[in-house]
């Protein structure tokens, strides 16, 4: 848990989207994962709301997923537990 905080801290800072929505979305992943579902939702929704598919959509075949779709799939794995 600590390096994905430490990832969100260093995404604040730079302001960068898609620097913030990863590091949402690896916080709400390590919260999820051990049960804190409510909290990780918080994560998820923002990743969600920074999510801009024109800008964004394309680091699928950088990273292998898009960041959105599976924001989504997580948050919605939280609000059907």
């Amino acid at each position: 848990m600590a390096g994905a905080q430490e990832a969100l801290v260093a995404a604040e800072r730079t302001g960068d989207a898609y620097d913030l929505l990863s590091a949402h979305y690896v916080v709400g992943a390590t919260l999820f994962y051990p049960g804190s579902f409510s909290r990780a939702l918080q994560h998820f929704e923002r990743s969600i709301h920074l999510y801009n598919p024109r800008e964004h959509g394309s680091q699928v075949y950088r990273i292998g997923a898009d960041m959105g779709v599976v924001a989504h799939e997580l948050a919605s794995r939280v609000t059907c537990t």
